[in-house]
């Protein structure tokens, strides 16, 4: 199956040991947190070897490299699902990172250069974090064709985009709202001969059940669910919020649509933080946000030209749009669905690493909790690649993805951002390391 090749793919350079580096990577009296199990255990040493964590609960070996994890939590490295690399840059790379993300998912790109980051980052010439990429995007005949979307309008054209995308080497396939209805089946029976995810939005003309049941692994964003519709509510033509809201916005009807897609194995990802960027952009007031610092002039650019496309609705009425996704979301949170944290890193007011952490506390402003929250950035994405196995716990035999915090996430989901070292295919980078990362990825 494809997931078990994008598994294997992640965890390639893993068990390669550096030259230079001590024999082993030690963490004295750290408490692990399981997000699964919503618990914190007793202080214990954690010995890393060749990229993979060696054993628990032992002596520090002699010649290891030991850290002081005395009243510090661990939590397995985080993983954005949702971001576009090639718009957000080379240098958010390491400010992902620094920040503790240590996996992303790439939702459409230059395949060519993501392909070259991969290669520098398993040399360990450029810090970066695991990338899945799906290459292109595939859209419709009506939008503008680029190095990262394909156009595609009938189903032959379908079945060539999926077969070239293969023979390119595609973790999978990124699919668009564009797409006529006849093509994206096409390429969901394509992509299932090939052993291919398919992935993103939902064509128009289709629901998510659709969608679900034709293979879709994830629907990204609130907006493609059923209760998306409920957002056009919010558009001039819907005339804003008013008594006769829909059953559906209510959240009547929403578990049997969410049991179709977890049957399926349809997972959901929200991406609140890109629907909070428009309250951002329509707010005056927040033009020194300090994530503007890690985004480049070019990618600035592109949001102002994005944004000039959007509805001009007073900044009330974007607060309010976002507040109800955000409450559509903890909806689903009690129909049970499964859920990833993703950002759509590259879109307006999306900034690499930062925007991770917002979407874990607008999660739990949702209703969700902080151990549910950090479970979607980091042991649901591992199950959803096909590598619970070797990511996603802090664990013996796992791969070493790390971050140590100065703060109890499960008690405050805040804590998340208190990084003092980040572990990544059982490097070290202490707090010094992590700044100057930061430090190189301002204003690039």
């Amino acid at each position: 199956m494809k997931k078990v090749r994008i598994a294997a793919a992640l965890l390639a350079a893993a068990g390669c040991a550096r030259s230079g580096e001590p024999a082993a990577l030690v963490l004295r009296d750290v408490s692990i947190v399981d997000p699964v199990t919503d618990s914190v255990g007793p202080p214990q040493t954690i010995v890393i070897r060749s990229g993979r964590i060696d054993s628990l609960g032992v002596a520090a070996p002699r010649g290891a490299r030991v850290i002081e994890g005395r009243g510090r939590y661990l939590i397995p490295g985080l993983w954005d699902m949702h971001v576009h690399l090639t718009q957000s840059g080379e240098a958010s790379l390491g400010v992902l990172v620094a920040h503790g993300v240590t996996g992303v998912r790439d939702q459409g790109g230059d395949l060519a250069v993501i392909n070259a980051w991969r290669r520098r980052i398993a040399a360990d010439s450029l810090v970066g974090p695991r990338i899945v990429a799906a290459g292109p995007r595939l859209d419709g005949p009506e939008a503008r064709a680029a190095v990262d979307r394909w156009l595609v309008a009938t189903e032959a054209q379908a079945l060539a985009a999926v077969d070239s995308l293969s023979r390119l080497g595609v973790d999978f396939i990124k699919v668009y709202e564009g797409l006529p209805a006849a093509a994206y089946y096409a390429i969901a029976r394509a992509a299932k001969a090939k052993g291919l995810p398919i992935a993103g939005h939902v064509p128009g003309g289709l629901g998510a059940v659709e969608a679900s049941d034709s293979g879709q692994r994830s629907i990204e964003h609130v907006g493609f669910i059923p209760l998306g519709s409920c957002l056009a509510m919010f558009l001039p033509a819907g005339g804003g919020p008013n008594a006769s809201v829909p059953p559906i916005c209510r959240g009547e009807g929403l578990d049997s649509v969410v049991r179709r897609l977890k049957r399926n194995g349809t997972w959901l990802d929200p991406t609140l933080v890109s629907f909070r960027g428009f309250v951002i952009a329509a707010d005056s007031a927040a033009a020194s946000d300090s994530g503007l610092a890690y985004v480049n002039l070019r990618l600035r650019q592109l949001w102002r030209e994005q944004l000039a496309g959007f509805p001009k609705l007073p900044l009330q009425t974007w607060r309010d749009l976002f507040d109800h996704t955000v409450a559509l979301t903890g909806m689903l949170r009690e129909a049970r669905a499964n859920i990833l944290v993703g950002t759509d890193l590259g879109n307006p007011h999306v900034y690499p690493g930062s925007s991770v952490h917002e979407e874990m506390a607008l999660l739990v402003r949702a209703g969700y909790t902080p151990a549910e929250a950090l479970r979607a950035a980091t042991e649901g994405p591992a199950r959803f690649l096909g590598a619970a196995d070797s990511l996603g716990a802090v664990a013996e035999g796992r791969v070493a993805d790390l971050v140590l915090l100065d703060g109890n996430p499960l008690a405050d989901i805040r804590n998340t951002r208190r990084i003092a070292a980040v572990v990544i295919r059982g490097r070290l980078l202490d707090r010094s390391a992590l700044d100057s990362l930061l430090t190189a990825g301002r204003g690039q």
